[in-house]
C-alpha cells in the first residue's frame, strides 16, 4: 500500500528506518544507514555510541534523551566523504529532539531542532 501524498515525506527528507534501537544504554554502539527520500544514490553508512542518557527539557517537556555521536560515510552515486554528527532522541516515544549532521555531501549537512510541541488535534 502507498503512503497518501498528504503524510508521504518530502523529497530530501532524511529517513534512518533500524538505525536506532529501543532501550538505547550508555556506551551502547549502533550501526545502520540513512538515506534521502526520492534519491537513490544518496546514502550514508552510519556508526554511533550513546555518550549520554538523562532528563533534558525542550519545548517545556521534559524528556529522557539518549545523546548519539554519528560517524561514517555519506554516498552520492561514487563520491563518499567522512559523515559526523549527534543525534539526540527521546528514549521513551522516539521524539527526535535534535540531528546534527556535519558532510561534504548535500542533504547530509544539517541541522534540526524540536522547537515545540502542539496537543494533539481532537
Amino acid at each position: 500500500m502507498e503512503p497518501s501524498a498528504d503524510i508521504a515525506a518530502p523529497a530530501g527528507t532524511l529517513q534512518w528506518p533500524q538505525l536506532l534501537r529501543s532501550e538505547l544504554e550508555l556506551g551502547q554502539v549502533i550501526g545502520g544507514e540513512m538515506w534521502m527520500v526520492e534519491e537513490p544514490f544518496a546514502r550514508a553508512r552510519v556508526r554511533g555510541q550513546v555518550v549520554a542518557v538523562g532528563p533534558q527539557t525542550v519545548a517545556g517537556r521534559r524528556f529522557d534523551v539518549a545523546v548519539v555521536e554519528l560517524f561514517g560515510d555519506a554516498m552520492r552515486n561514487d563520491i563518499s566523504t567522512r559523515l559526523d554528527g549527534v543525534l539526540v532522541v527521546d528514549r521513551r516515544s522516539g521524539v527526535l529532539l535534535r540531528l546534527d549532521l556535519r558532510s561534504a555531501q548535500p542533504g547530509f549537512d544539517l541541522q534540526r531542532r524540536l522547537s515545540r510541541i502542539d496537543p494533539p488535534v481532537r
